[in-house]
């Protein structure tokens, strides 16, 4: 029974809606998001782990004195809804849980995103109602362009954020599949790609190409990383830049434009800028749960988490997360690992109340197929 009650709570948690008929109920939303992270965290947990639980107290006590010492920023108690339950979840272990059960849900979960995403592609009426009523979040014109577009960005706010969190599925049965072999997740997994490809955004191209190296890295993937794997991936950077830079000028693709990509962000006019130069002042203390309104604190994990903690703070943050992923030196967790942190260059996922419930679901999965992984090896 906690069992089912536990995916139901994560399954509402990624469904939750953050409005009613187009409008946005943001305190509502976060406060419900809290109660449900906080909830599925204590039915899942095994135990406190001493080492990430110091670590955990090291970043509160940043946070906290951040927050005391700061002049320049409104004090903002709201955020600690999102950071609270994030920080809880990098403290603890989680159970070990019946894998088949596990996969279950995760079909369930999958066909409901997969459904809303052919609706949207489709331009089906009903589906673009029922989310431009119930998902248009904060940012209601862009999210019903998106829908106009037909982008499949189902309860996810934006293209960005679901090409990201549709490629973490993509690994997921990726790994399912070169596992168990069973075809259905092979099918799953293709089917993620066709939504990420169907999102027409920067976002989609990179985690496109991210999900094509994976594929030519699939004999690397349930092993241990070694000397081989690196090797293997110079070779192939080398050898697709150097085939396509006679089409393409890589760097200035990568680099984007004012509008959009690194120098839309970094740039010298990029909307980070007076973040950067506020940071020079006040790399060390951070404004904890301040909020100031000349920064941008979306468009960048990196330069939000310098804001929030300070640099030591962020650092230990970085490392806490590191050892809730990579809990064995298996590939396909760095691949993980690293997705998540190329996203961050772009968007402050850490703080996106949705992503606590993905980081969950991805926690359980890995516990689990290590365990199986393990078990093999033996």
């Amino acid at each position: 029974m906690k069992t089912f009650f536990l995916y139901c709570l994560i399954f509402l948690g990624i469904f939750l809606p953050s409005s009613i008929n187009s409008i946005y109920i943001g305190v509502t939303y976060n406060i419900v998001s809290f109660i449900f992270a906080i909830l599925i965290l204590f039915i899942s947990m095994r135990r406190l782990n001493p080492i990430k639980g110091l670590l955990v107290i090291f970043i509160l006590l940043f946070l906290i004195i951040n927050t005391l010492l700061t002049t320049s920023t409104q004090f903002q108690p709201g955020t600690l809804l999102t950071i609270l339950p994030l920080l809880f979840f990098f403290s603890i272990d989680l159970k070990h849980i019946d894998m088949r059960l596990l996969m279950t849900f995760l079909n369930c979960l999958s066909i409901a995103l997969f459904l809303l995403g052919a609706g949207v592609i489709l331009s089906i009426p009903a589906v673009d109602s029922f989310l431009g009523q119930y998902y248009v979040g904060s940012f209601a014109d862009l999210y019903n362009y998106m829908l106009g577009a037909n982008s499949p960005v189902g309860p996810f706010g934006s293209h960005s954020i679901a090409a990201f969190i549709y490629f973490l599925f993509f690994i997921i049965y990726y790994i399912s599949w070169l596992h168990f072999r069973k075809v259905q997740y092979l099918i799953f997994s293709i089917l993620f790609l066709v939504l990420i490809f169907a999102l027409k955004s920067f976002s989609a191209l990179f985690f496109i190409i991210f999900a094509f190296l994976t594929i030519l890295n699939t004999k690397f993937l349930l092993h241990k990383i070694d000397i081989s794997f690196i090797f293997f991936n110079i070779v192939i950077t080398v050898t697709l830049y150097t085939l396509l830079s006679g089409f393409i000028d890589i760097p200035a693709l990568l680099a984007g434009n004012e509008s959009n990509g690194f120098l839309a962000r970094y740039g010298k006019n990029g909307v980070l800028t007076y973040d950067i130069h506020y940071l020079k002042d006040n790399l060390f203390m951070g404004d904890g749960i301040g909020y100031n309104d000349n920064l941008h604190y979306t468009d960048s994990g990196y330069i939000r988490a310098l804001l929030t903690y300070g640099i030591t703070g962020a650092i230990i943050f970085y490392i806490v997360f590191a050892r809730v992923i990579l809990k064995k030196n298996y590939t396909y967790l760095f691949i993980i690992f690293f997705a998540c942190l190329f996203f961050e260059i772009g968007y402050d996922i850490f703080f996106y109340n949705r992503y606590i419930f993905i980081l969950i679901l991805i926690s359980l999965f890995i516990e689990n197929i290590n365990f199986s992984i393990r078990n093999i090896e033996k």
